[in-house]
């Protein structure tokens, strides 16, 4: 889970931190998958065709593997389904009988079932902290970054939540570095 969950550790159990601290984390996921992650998964051929897909996670196609494994915490579909519009079947070792469900369509526009309820209302940090999660790290300080160079360009997601912790009138004020530099290859 790395520095997102950090931040989703936080957020469950606030009286155990003080404060809470992230790197190039995906804290603000609307606005960034929209912008970046979907186009770049597409630029990798993402095929929509295909009813299932044996290997999603695949070292030379970074942002699809990203997609599948947000898909895969975000957004499991353990039964079969037999509406392929966004599900896609995992075939790949050890397990066989499990799909996701990608918070869009083949055309790019997002599925509110998915995008809205599993992906957003669910997990993403600022839609948390602006509902059911409100006021639970007024108590916490908060510190982010992330470089001008980051592969995922999640710069896009960390501005995105800084400009909206402005907005909340926090007791701590948070800390939001952007720095030039950092690319990392996983």
């Amino acid at each position: 889970m790395g520095f997102y969950g950090a931040f989703r550790i936080a957020l469950e159990y606030p009286q155990f931190y003080g404060s809470v601290s992230a790197m190039s984390a995906p804290l603000s996921l609307d606005g960034w998958v929209q912008q970046y992650l979907i186009p770049a998964a597409f630029k990798e051929t993402l095929n929509f065709a295909l009813d299932s897909v044996p290997n999603p996670f695949q070292k030379n196609k970074p942002n699809r593997s990203l997609l599948f494994a947000m898909a895969s915490g975000f957004s499991p579909h353990a039964t079969p389904d037999t509406n392929f519009t966004t599900y896609f079947k995992i075939q790949s070792p050890p397990v066989y009988n499990y799909g996701v469900d990608l918070p869009f369509y083949s055309s790019g526009a997002l599925r509110p079932e998915i995008w809205d309820d599993k992906w957003l209302k669910s997990n993403d940090i600022k839609t948390l902290l602006a509902t059911t999660k409100q006021g639970v790290l007024n108590n916490t300080k908060l510190f982010f970054d992330c470089g001008d160079q980051n592969s995922f360009q999640l710069l896009i997601a960390n501005r995105n939540f800084d400009a909206f912790l402005k907005t909340q009138n926090l007791p701590l004020p948070h800390t939001f570095d952007q720095y030039s530099g950092y690319d990392p290859k996983f």
